[in-house]
């Protein structure tokens, strides 16, 4: 590894705590525990692993390959520590202040570092001979670079899925107090009514539902049976489907547009507004 390259991995290691800090500012609990997926950490898991890696893992192996001839260096199943120490069930604060006490040891360490001891090994249980530029290169890129860009992607998928809800509930609010005749009145011919623009985003609902359907099915079938069900329901918000976006937080909860006929264009049926954030949320709260 040449000196730049090793000073830029530094660089990032040193930075890591500022960038923590400031991924983590203002997140309320309820997102700090809300997961993105089955199987998947939520973010105060992912400090947590990050803290037990930093004290048990990085650090433990610096040192041990700086005062030991190429000792062995044990796997850490981060699964397994996150279920048998309960990460769900950590505080914050403590978690932080733990994973940055082990932070600045191991700065302080990889500051007292020269030359050809840069060079010196051990060999990991799994991944084989590491040197210490192979750790300081994992430490940067595979746990503080990863484990940021997980914690921002949480952040933004839920942020997404807020915009999604908060979208229905203003199509409420916009059409409740409308009546027939507005609702349906075009402010050109070639333009659509606003009932029209409502059958429009149902059908572009149920298009939506019917490819996160097939995403979800680990088969790949064909879900056509299964997003008819949904529809028939009026919501796409269940354990198959927006439950594997939005898991177990009924805060991201889905909404859908349910027309009770065919489109106005070809009828002159009436039409009804659903909001699901009405309906019973057990199912997509439970987690799975």
């Amino acid at each position: 590894m040449t000196d730049l390259e090793r000073a830029s991995l530094l660089h990032i290691v040193a930075e890591t705590p500022a960038r923590l800090k400031a991924a983590l500012k203002g997140v309320p609990k309820k997102l700090l525990l809300w997961s993105p997926g089955p199987g998947k950490w939520s973010i105060l898991e992912i400090v947590a692993h990050m803290r037990d890696m930093e004290r048990d893992a990085y650090l433990t192996r610096y040192r041990r390959i700086l005062a030991e001839d190429n000792p062995t260096l044990p796997d850490l199943d981060g699964d397994v520590l996150a279920i048998r120490d309960d990460y769900r069930s950590m505080k914050l604060p403590e978690l932080l202040r733990d994973w940055l006490k082990a932070r600045k040891e191991c700065l302080r360490l990889l500051k007292s570092v020269k030359g050809s001891r840069w060079e010196r090994t051990g060999t990991h249980e799994t991944a084989g001979p590491l040197s210490m530029d192979d750790l300081l290169r994992r430490h940067a890129m595979g746990n503080d670079q990863a484990h940021l860009g997980q914690i921002e992607g949480i952040k933004k998928r839920a942020a997404a899925l807020e915009a999604l809800e908060a979208s229905s509930k203003t199509l409420a609010e916009l059409t409740k107090k409308l009546d027939d005749g507005v609702l349906r009145r075009k402010s050109a011919p070639e333009k659509w009514s606003a009932m029209e623009v409502v059958c429009h985003l149902r059908d572009v609902e149920k298009l939506w539902a019917d490819r996160i359907v097939k995403a979800a099915l680990p088969t790949g079938r064909s879900s056509t049976r299964s997003t008819s069900k949904l529809w028939s329901r009026g919501t796409v918000t269940t354990p198959r489907t927006w439950a594997w976006l939005s898991r177990s937080s009924p805060a991201f909860e889905r909404t859908a547009w349910v027309c009770s006929g065919p489109c106005p264009r070809a009828s002159g049926s009436g039409w009804g507004f659903i909001p699901n954030a009405a309906r019973s949320r057990s199912s997509a709260s439970r987690r799975s």
